[in-house]
């Protein structure tokens, strides 16, 4: 048995190890039934050329009289494994031997000896694992980002081979999109999620909670508790992403949705304004709700206070739609608009080839270990058993890529007619009208936090005297008297 385990630092490469491996053999007449080259570390025996080899052991019961390797550092380097293994092997019929180190286990004094053989690397390593936590605290509280970089960043080294993170676009403008949304309060998070999807964010919602919370992006790191250190919060050397109010802003929402239990994460299809209305009489936003009708439920706008505004929801919809019917993009915005579609078809088509090529590279890596597996069946290093296992995880796996594939065949097929694409984006600008009744209740209320302005409100039969905000008025003809 071979190994890689420092061999950059101790001088321990697999052809010196070979080498003295067979040069051993040839000199004691020992034959040589199969060389095994490990390339995993020794701190555990989950390595799959060692899985390999104990698989073999046990179809050549008592044939196999000795396994060699270079030294007990090399067998291991955790003692309580490692004699639960030499117990293994010598139930296979096998002893264990480091040709180097040679002892008798049938005297019992050699059995310190192995103690010490093999509780010296492991002491080494918790040595070694000391002083890189201690490494990686130290340069926590200096201010430097340890590991990966988080979203929005990425890693870089300066020319003193110091390492350091920096900010990433366009990911970085969409995690600042992130926080500006929740700052606002008027979606959920789990609507900003979703949104942020569409708009390109790469991570789960798991990770996506942890990011909105993460101080590294008003340019702090996190030292964590530590025996008698408490956690602390230190300036990074990173550029921030946000503010540190705008941080803190988000917390404090987050936390008081948190309190709000059993209110619910998204909004109705009926009531699309909800959180964009202002109340008439007060300063707060109007909230809505649904009352029990003789066929189906009636929903309402109203105020959370006793000043009683209430409005029809259908009512207020209607109206909403007449003034998005008014609105005529002016001419020589047109030419600016086509650039800007065109740019929205060159990064979804991007991202259709690039899934393309995801697809194709994980099924040939599929394809490669069935292919692997198939031919370790016919060596005799797997066990038929272990085949079907894995050919059955094959076959799961190439299927759940073809379904997601699939999935979306039919938005990669209306890609595929650019001109077509193209053209009907362009016809939804100029009819916002129609546009929002295409959207979904998430594209609708997105739709509306870039249109609608900050104090709109509906008066009872219009609304107010301002509907939409100022770049609205900039870009559109102002036809509709309450625009």
């Amino acid at each position: 048995m071979q190994s890689t385990d420092e061999q950059a630092e101790k001088g321990y490469s697999l052809r010196s190890q070979k080498d003295v491996l067979e040069k051993y053999c040839f000199g004691n007449g020992i034959l040589v039934r199969k060389i095994y080259t490990e390339d995993h570390s020794a701190k555990t025996f989950n390595r799959p050329e060692w899985r390999k080899f104990i698989t073999f052991l046990k179809k050549t019961k008592k044939n196999l009289s000795l396994v060699l390797f270079t030294k007990w550092d090399r067998f291991s380097r955790n003692a309580s494994d490692a004699y639960q293994m030499i117990s293994l092997l010598k139930k296979l019929g096998s002893d264990p031997q480091a040709i180097e180190q040679p002892l008798d286990m049938d005297v019992p004094e050699n059995k310190m000896m192995l103690a010490i053989y093999l509780t010296a690397p492991e002491i080494e390593n918790d040595r070694r694992g000391l002083n890189t936590r201690a490494g990686i605290r130290q340069a926590k509280k200096e201010g430097r980002w340890t590991g990966p970089a988080p979203l929005g960043y990425i890693n870089r080294t300066h020319l003193d081979g110091k390492k350091f993170i920096t900010p990433k676009h366009p990911e970085s403008e969409l995690i600042k999109w992130i926080f500006s949304q929740i700052e606002k309060d008027t979606f959920s998070c789990e609507e900003t999620f979703r949104m942020a999807i569409r708009k390109g964010l790469k991570c789960s919602k798991n990770n996506f909670y942890h990011l909105i919370k993460n101080p590294v992006y008003y340019g702090k790191v996190i030292v964590p508790k530590y025996r008698d250190e408490e956690m602390i919060l230190v300036t990074g050397n990173h550029d921030p992403l946000i503010e540190k109010k705008q941080f803190w802003n988000v917390q404090d929402i987050l936390s008081k949705k948190a309190r709000k239990k059993g209110t619910s994460l998204t909004v109705p299809e009926d009531l699309p304004l909800r959180g964009f209305l202002n109340c008439t009489d007060c300063t707060r936003k109007l909230t809505g709700s649904a009352r029990r009708g003789s066929k189906k439920p009636i929903f309402y706008y109203h105020c959370r206070s006793e000043c009683g505004v209430r409005f029809r929801a259908d009512t207020v919809l209607i109206e909403f739609r007449n003034c998005l019917a008014e609105l005529n993009l002016r001419e020589e915005f047109k030419p600016f608009i086509k650039i800007a579609i065109d740019d929205c078809y060159s990064n979804e088509m991007s991202e259709i080839i690039e899934d393309r090529k995801m697809f194709i590279r994980a099924t040939e890596a599929i394809k490669n270990k069935l292919t692997k597996a198939r031919n370790l069946l016919l060596e005799g290093e797997l066990e038929l058993a272990e085949y079907r296992q894995i050919k059955l995880d094959c076959s799961e796996n190439t299927q759940q890529y073809e379904d997601r594939w699939n999935a979306k065949g039919k938005r990669h097929k209306l890609f595929s007619q650019d001109y077509i694409i193209k053209d009907a984006a362009m016809n939804l600008i100029n009819d916002m009208a129609i546009l929002f009744c295409e959207c979904n209740i998430e594209e609708k209320r997105e739709l509306l936090s870039l249109l609608v302005d900050k104090t709109l409100k509906f008066e009872g039969k219009n609304f107010g005297q301002k509907v939409f905000n100022d770049d609205v008025h900039y870009i559109f003809m102002e036809n509709h008297q309450n625009f």
